[in-house]
């Protein structure tokens, strides 16, 4: 058995997998897909803790953001703004929109920051070219 056909694709998992990686580009070229992470806010911690490992994974389609929750929330208040054109979308997605917001082709950086029913703040940011 040849061990380096394993070693080199092993370091190059752990590499990517292992850190706090957030962004995530499709492999198909010309596709304006992007996947990212918002990272949760919380207010400054009393005593030196590990950082939340809170997040809601979404994807950015060429036409649209849809969030993937990983936890069932009612309903999610999402907040776009930026651009070139200094666009701006606020929308309330739950499970009956497929937590999708249309939004059209978006060009340049993004803010973006989405509030759950149980009042919890995500924020991130988004950069398409």
């Amino acid at each position: 058995m040849n061990y380096q056909s394993l070693i080199v694709p092993s370091i190059l998992l752990f590499l990517v997998g292992g850190g706090n990686f957030a962004l995530y580009a499709d492999n198909n070229e010309g596709s304006n897909t992007v996947y990212q992470r918002l990272e949760k806010l919380q207010p400054p911690p009393k005593k030196h803790r590990a950082p939340s490992c809170a997040y809601i994974e979404y994807e950015y389609t060429g036409t649209g953001i849809c969030l993937y929750p990983s936890e069932l929330f009612s309903t999610v208040e999402l907040n776009v703004y930026g651009g070139i054109d200094n666009n701006r979308w606020t929308e309330t997605l739950s499970m009956d929109n497929g937590y999708y917001l249309e939004t059209g082709t978006l060009n340049g950086t993004y803010f973006i920051s989405a509030t759950t029913d149980d009042g919890s703040l995500y924020q991130g940011e988004l950069t398409v070219e």
